[in-house]
């Protein structure tokens, strides 16, 4: 690790930047571990269902399958084509385009099959085992490839952002705490001279000492990417970067601060020789809602066999832990700023109001805790059951009610009180014109450990951008945030 020094005069700090074949070759080595992932995890896919397929029938697997292995080269192309290893995904893009991607290879398998010779061994419910299996194992292959190689380092792309206002301050905190995006920040570009309130986690560089002094452009010979904020770096230090080119740096990505176009689902418009930007506000519409409550109602349906034996179980523990009701219901503000009863199953005791000042009287550093927050963190209100109720959201399975009866979505913003209108400000209105919904951004973004601020502009973000990839999305991250318990109380 190279490591160049600074003269004392200087304001900025220097990073330590790793030089050599393999940060210079970082995007490469990327797309190589994820399309080794992809091959590896439809391999499985296809293996396991062919296993079972034959274990059930009690025959012998043909060797005939084995003559496809080859074939699933094919599949890194179809990947690639489908801009599968590109840089700049959100992951629901990936979600989406991996379902589609993963379909495609398995259409080409089955009609490769039929060319092959003994093309009467092969077996359609293989493939449609296989198919099922690969959409669910490939995305998780992907998320397990990321988690293994950002620990050894391996995996990810040196970046300076620069632009060091709110919004690159917000982009380098990001980056550093999202390591699995595949980009980490090692330096930042500060237009101003004197030091920000809060100290940085990334070596940060003066704009006005590279200008004085060009030697200083040294340190970014191993940075091959920058993410640059226009709107927060002085235009003799932007000419530098776009007009002038003395920093040559491969991608260049830029970076605008309004929120109003920070959406997923923005769309090039060209008029003329302008290009606009058509932003997304896809649950206002009437049709759209219309195929989000469609959906709702099938997966609904698909899941009642198993929804119904979990209800009656949890009843039942309920009842033997503690005496009271089943069930119990909120007054929440809705579609339409209209009041429904959400349900939701029972987790705290018949007299918790007495057990909370109790304990709050024999806890008065506890007071405190409970009056900013209204909440608390072992709440002596909930009951065993309800506390592991509360942990994975059981308790929330009840509000699939709510969703047969129109009042809430299975994926939508979370149903407020009047208290925290004040909270949604202007946007408020754009809220009520869309369900609240049992899971959401929010849940998947950290729960309790989410600021009010962020959840705002999580709902207006998820009723701008919505689509059934979206809600995909959010559903398998939901599961696999109710298993690990992350950010409930």
């Amino acid at each position: 690790m190279n490591k160049t020094t600074i003269k004392s005069q200087y304001r900025s700090s220097y990073p330590e930047i790793k030089q050599g074949f393999l940060n210079d070759n970082s995007r490469l080595f990327k797309e190589l571990f994820l399309a080794l992932s992809d091959l590896l995890c439809l391999a499985l896919s296809l293996s396991a269902a062919v296993y079972v397929r034959f274990l059930v029938q009690g025959e012998e697997i043909p060797s005939a399958y084995l003559d496809l292995i080859p074939y699933l080269v094919i599949a890194a192309l179809i990947f690639q084509v489908t801009g599968l290893y590109a840089n700049g995904m959100s992951p629901v893009q990936e979600l989406q385009r991996l379902t589609i991607a993963t379909s495609v290879v398995f259409l080409a398998l089955a009609a490769l099959s039929f060319f092959l010779r003994d093309a009467d061994n092969y077996s359609r419910l293989s493939y449609g085992l296989g198919w099922v299996l690969a959409i669910m194992i490939v995305p998780l292959g992907r998320e397990l490839t990321r988690m293994l190689f950002v620990r050894t380092g391996l995996f990810g792309e040196p970046v300076v952002v620069i632009g060091y206002g709110p919004s690159g301050y917000e982009i380098a905190e990001y980056l550093v705490d999202n390591p699995k995006s595949g980009l980490y920040p090692v330096v930042v570009v500060d237009r101003r001279t004197q030091d920000r309130g809060t100290p940085p986690r990334v070596p940060v560089i003066r704009s006005a000492d590279i200008l004085e002094h060009p030697e200083m452009i040294e340190v970014f010979k191993g940075i091959q990417t920058a993410i640059l904020v226009t709107n927060e770096i002085n235009d003799e230090f932007m000419d530098m970067i776009v007009e002038e080119r003395v920093l040559q740096f491969r991608h260049l990505i830029v970076i605008t601060n309004s929120r109003y176009i920070s959406s997923l689902w923005i769309r090039p418009y060209e008029i003329g020789e302008m290009l606009g930007l058509e932003i997304g506000q896809n649950l206002l519409s009437v049709w759209q809602r219309a195929v989000k409550r469609l959906i709702d109602l099938a997966l609904i349906f698909i899941a009642l066999p198993f929804v119904i034996p979990l209800f009656l179980v949890i009843a039942l523990l309920i009842v033997i832990d503690s005496p009271g009701k089943v069930f119990y219901h909120q007054k929440r503000l809705g579609q339409k700023n209209r009041y429904f009863k959400m349900w939701k199953f029972r987790t705290m005791h018949a007299d918790a109001d007495e057990k909370l000042k109790s304990y709050l009287d024999a806890n008065p550093d506890l007071k405190a805790e409970w009056e900013a927050t209204h909440k608390l963190k072992k709440d002596p209100r909930i009951t065993r059951v309800g506390r592991f109720l509360r942990k994975f959201s059981l308790d929330e399975f009840p509000q699939l009610i709510n969703v047969v009866k129109g009042e809430m979505s299975l994926v939508g913003p979370r149903p407020i009180v009047q208290d925290e209108v004040q909270f949604y400000g202007k946007l408020f209105p754009m809220y009520c014109e869309v369900l609240p919904g049992m899971t959401g951004l929010w849940q998947i973004s950290g729960r309790s450990d989410t600021s009010y601020v962020s959840r705002v502009h999580l709902d207006e973000y998820y009723v701008r951008n919505w689509s059934i990839w979206l809600d995909y999305f959010i559903l398998t991250r939901t599961g696999l945030v109710v298993l690990l318990g992350k950010g409930s109380y």
